[in-house]
């Protein structure tokens, strides 16, 4: 288990910017709503040498079509049990937006807690060098379809906002994953543009090209279905 001490952290970009972190070794949760919060932190926990894998609830990478009447179709994964929640509907487009300018801004405020010689990446799958300390990961939240099982969030962050949950839930999974060593993205396509991947190179945490044009790791969590 590669990332079993690492930080989760991840952070909802909707209008409110619900936020949680796990500390895997003391098993402490910490959230909020405000991004400033939200990167010092994260940032604390960078500062002090430790790994983090942050997620954002926002499209992580465009695809790349050929027609060009199907550009704003859904990414392959993103249509699960008949239920299609696609990155271009109006609330992916919102976090989309919302995450273009926030992801930069936020990923150069990290860079000042790490030492220059401190990378970042996109790719779980592998094991990396001890001076990859970031790690960028896409949380695809969405309600559960119908026989499907929504866990509740965990009870360490019941009473806070429906936005920390949705990200409480995306570490929650994502933990799982970890603990059973077993990550396979749940949205996969040919890549247009990375947008995590461009923002690392933008911000100084990478220098290889290629990380703006493949996909980071995308996890799909539940919430619980809101019934009409």
């Amino acid at each position: 288990m590669f990332y079993n001490e690492s930080v989760l952290a991840c952070v909802d970009v909707g209008s409110v910017a619900g936020w949680a972190t796990l500390d895997p070794i003391s098993k402490v949760w910490d959230f909020g709503e405000h991004i400033e919060s939200f990167r010092d932190k994260v940032g604390g926990y960078l500062r002090d040498g430790r790994m983090a894998l942050v997620g954002v609830e926002a499209t992580s990478f465009l695809p790349r079509e050929q027609d060009y009447s199907r550009l704003f179709r859904a990414r392959e994964g993103e249509v699960f049990h008949g239920q299609s929640r696609p990155w271009s509907i109006a609330a992916g487009k919102n976090a989309t937006w919302s995450a273009l300018p926030l992801v930069p801004n936020l990923l150069a405020d990290l860079r000042s807690y790490v030492p220059a010689k401190c990378k970042g990446h996109l790719s779980l799958c592998v094991k990396h060098s001890d001076e990859v300390k970031l790690l960028l990961w896409e949380a695809f939240v969405t309600s559960a379809p119908k026989g499907i099982p929504s866990p509740p969030p965990p009870p360490e962050v019941a009473t806070a906002s429906i936005h920390v949950w949705d990200a409480a839930i995306a570490i929650q999974t994502l933990r799982n994953q970890i603990l059973a060593n077993e990550f396979i993205s749940a949205v996969t396509d040919r890549v247009a543009v990375s947008l995590f991947g461009a923002a690392l190179l933008a911000t100084g945490w990478a220098s290889e090209h290629e990380l703006a044009s493949i996909q980071p790791h995308v996890v799909r969590a539940f919430k619980p279905r809101m019934e009409s």
